[in-house]
């Protein structure tokens, strides 16, 4: 199943494959297109930054822009293996044991991806962030518009995680994840810190 597949789950409402974390990462994508955009066309302007800062900037984009397009598909096999464990016998304490396993399981694989999607969206903002004080004002609304999607992927990402922690029984593993999810939830500060100091 390819993003597009995944892109037309999300849009039929009776369709129950592809969720808000697959939306997410869709999201997190789009962001990256248009904030790589706006750093390729600000190539051979001396908006700040030099060529080659644009162009790896762009690059990198690139490459996580496939990254959270490959993470939604993840986000909905995951998903539907969580569905399908659920599904499975409890005829038995033997069955029961086996599914609560499979349930955890596929659980931690659900987290796991949306933790992925959510650090590489945390690096869209970055890139952002670092564009917003140097590149075109002609292209401020497509560079908003490419932090605000990022942003609502980010938090899409961050609630998907928490709904599945709801079946993590083991509380020193809820705890562990609480805390990834704590320093993702960090305020960026990155605009100050970076544009004061010229470092990237």
């Amino acid at each position: 199943m390819s993003y597009v597949n995944i892109l037309e789950n999300i849009l039929d409402s009776k369709d129950t494959t592809a969720g808000g974390g697959s939306a997410a990462a869709i999201a997190g994508a789009m962001s990256c297109g248009l904030i790589g955009m706006v750093a390729r066309l600000s190539i051979m302007k001396c908006y700040g930054l030099t060529d080659s800062q644009y162009i790896a900037f762009a690059e990198e984009l690139d490459q996580i822009n496939f990254k959270l397009l490959r993470g939604s598909m993840e986000d909905s096999k995951s998903y539907c293996n969580i569905e399908s464990a659920f599904s499975l016998p409890k005829d038995s304490m033997e069955a029961i044991n086996l599914r609560d396993k499979e349930i955890l399981e596929a659980a931690l694989c659900e987290i796991d991806v949306e933790l992925n999607n959510a650090q590489l969206c945390k690096r869209v903002i970055r890139i952002g962030l670092i564009l917003k004080g140097n590149s075109d004002s002609n292209l401020k609304s497509d560079l908003e518009t490419g932090l605000e999607l990022a942003n609502v992927a980010l938090n899409g990402s961050i609630r998907t995680i928490n709904d599945t922690l709801s079946l993590i029984k083991d509380n020193v593993l809820k705890v562990e994840i609480k805390e990834k999810i704590s320093n993702l939830m960090e305020k960026d500060d990155y605009f100050e810190k970076v544009n004061n100091s010229r470092q990237y």
